[in-house]
């Protein structure tokens, strides 16, 4: 026993404390002065128990070394370390409080159970093993490799100055890639920081996925430097990945090699307002994101990233302007536009443009294109613009396969105005095709979606497409509007239209039409294929078409159709067909 509650202990710089033999104590007295000064090493060995005991009150401060090597450490006093506290791979029990001001805090698949927080204000916390207990952290948090990486059996605060670190050396979570189990509510806040290990970044691939934390409950709350589904460059430089908060996980996704990675993002900052995104316009032969004969993999234009915790705002997306001028633009990788992450949960920068243009090939999308956000920490002031525009003149001009993804996002508190999505095959002659598959969305804005071919179609299958004023129209005398599975929600004009000549609307499979607004659906016929129901949610619809022989050209049953075929309108139902002439005008497109 040192000290016996009575004198204060001061071990000095090259002072070694060793309890060798179980049950060695210090006892401190609270009334002390100097309480215990830990300046030099402390440590348990050989079976023994270093038990820092504060006797009803005792202080202990360490800004030297305090470890275990094959014993048990044990804290029953007030601990502040600015040093280092080394588990390794034995056990220490918390029963007073302990308090990290710096230095690092070591755990090599060792237990950690404690009574209170453990409260990491600055420091590193290097840990694989197990903690029991809760853990506030302003600190670097890295849940080291090997293992099963690390558990915490409690409550886990990222409060905003701290920093969760994973390393990725391989395939296997915990033993190859840090990995943070928490068996307990997270509130996500400060900065996510990946960096690869044991040279993994030159065989990761973008089928890879990393499951990089678990939660027993929903995560809140999220991370300053990376809104949901948004990229994150690694800090070594080697490329960036997708972050996915996935309601209890967050799991990295698509690696994209930095070398490859077009960066037009607006500069972070750390004490104001986030960079605006820049501006690139170009003309290409043929234009190729993201596979290997592409020459870019990705790209962010996003606006920078305010300084976390602040008032600042993050800047305003920028501008891409890409023209296949003979060949086709393929897009097998993200692009972002958008505005940046804001110091706080304020409506922030404005959302950015990316329109994408091939003068006589197609414009392919398997991947995604965002151009505002409404994500709570990055929510934009205002919707982002994204065209694609072919001048192809037969086959498929646009195609927006069921992994791609149109998104111009916005809060319903942001001032705006709505984002805009505008889908247009341009070739006035032709049978040039648009085909939407995967998501389009619009908030409080417009999907305008086009083709001007003289027997051009348009293919909505399987997709789900949402915004105040969704269009759909082939505009060529013998043209096909051809609508089958999916959702497409208006809360303002919904009109789906082939007005000229010979236009059929035709309904292939089972859709709902949803949202508060006016529907109108206008061709030379309009048909419900046998079998189909159209689900109308909200108003009535109205169709709009000709007749022959004094029939209308509405081929379904039952609200007005003529009976040809056995589909059907349902829940709200159709108007009885109207004559094709009083047709609301489909108008231009936004920008005309």
């Amino acid at each position: 026993s040192l000290g016996t509650n009575q004198i204060g202990i001061v071990n000095q710089s090259g002072g070694v404390i060793s309890a060798n033999v179980s049950g060695l104590t210090l006892d401190v007295d609270p009334n002390s002065g100097n309480g215990l000064v830990n300046q030099g090493t402390m440590q348990a060995t050989d079976g023994g128990i270093l038990l820092l005991n504060g006797n009803g009150g005792g202080t202990f401060t360490n800004s030297g070394t305090i470890k275990a090597m094959g014993g048990a450490l044990q804290f029953s006093g007030t601990v502040t370390s600015s040093g280092t506290v080394d588990v390794g791979s034995d056990s220490l029990s918390v029963t007073g409080s302990y308090t990290q001001t710096g230095g690092a805090f070591r755990l090599a698949g060792g237990t950690v159970t404690s009574s209170s927080a453990l409260n990491f204000i600055a420091g590193l916390i290097d840990a694989r093993g197990s903690i029991t207990g809760n853990l506030t952290n302003s600190g670097n948090l890295q849940p080291a490799l090997g293992g099963a990486g690390l558990t915490v059996n409690g409550a886990v605060s990222l409060l905003s100055a701290s920093s969760l670190t994973f390393q990725l050396g391989g395939l296997t979570q915990g033993s190859e890639y840090g990995y943070l189990n928490v068996n307990g509510t997270v509130a996500l806040g400060g900065q996510l920081v990946l960096t690869f290990a044991n040279g993994f970044e030159n065989s990761v691939t973008n089928e890879d996925n990393f499951t990089v934390l678990t939660a027993s409950s929903a995560l809140t709350g999220q991370f300053t430097n990376v809104a949901p589904g948004d990229r994150l460059n690694t800090s070594d430089g080697f490329g960036s990945f997708q972050v996915n908060y996935d309601g209890t996980e967050i799991v990295l996704s698509n690696f994209i090699p930095g070398g490859q990675f077009l960066n037009f993002a607006g500069l972070d900052s750390s004490t104001g307002a986030g960079g605006n995104g820049r501006s690139l316009t170009f003309n290409s032969p043929s234009v190729v994101f993201g596979d290997a004969a592409g020459e870019y993999h990705g790209a962010s234009f996003d606006g920078g990233n305010a300084a976390p915790g602040t008032a600042f705002l993050g800047g305003n997306g920028g501008t891409l302007a890409a023209t296949a001028t003979t060949g086709d633009v393929i897009l097998n990788s993200d692009i972002e536009a958008s505005s940046g992450a804001n110091g706080i949960d304020v409506i922030g920068g404005a959302g950015g443009s990316v329109a994408l243009t091939s003068n006589a090939g197609q414009v392919a999308i398997t991947k995604r294109v965002q151009v505002s956000h409404d994500t709570p920490g990055r929510r934009s002031s205002s919707g982002g613009s994204i065209t694609l525009k072919s001048g192809k003149t037969s086959g498929v001009a646009i195609n927006v396969a069921n992994t791609g993804q149109l998104l111009a996002l916005l809060d319903a508190a942001a001032p705006g105005p709505g984002g805009k999505v505008v889908i247009q095959a341009t070739a006035s002659s032709g049978s040039s095709q648009v085909n939407i598959s995967g998501k389009v969305q619009a908030d409080r804005g417009t999907v305008d979606i086009r083709s001007s071919g003289s027997s051009g179609q348009v293919n909505l299958t399987n997709a789900d497409i949402r915004a105040d004023t969704l269009k759909a129209a082939v505009l060529g005398g013998n043209g096909v509007l051809q609508v089958g599975g999916g959702t497409l929600t208006a809360d303002k004009t919904l009109q789906l239209y082939a007005t000229n000549g010979n236009g059929q609307v035709v309904f292939v499979g089972n859709v709902s039409l949803n949202g508060s607004s006016t529907k109108s659906i206008a061709g030379d016929s309009v048909t419900i294929n046998n079998g189909v129901v159209v689900t109308v949610n909200g108003p009535k619809a109205n169709v709009y078409v000709n007749s022959q022989n004094n029939i209308p050209k509405a081929n379904y049953s039952g609200s007005g159709g003529n009976g040809n075929t056995t589909g059907t309108f349902g829940g709200a139902g159709a108007n009885p067909p109207q004559p094709l002439g009083s047709a609301p005008a489909l108008g231009l497109p936004p920008g005309g």
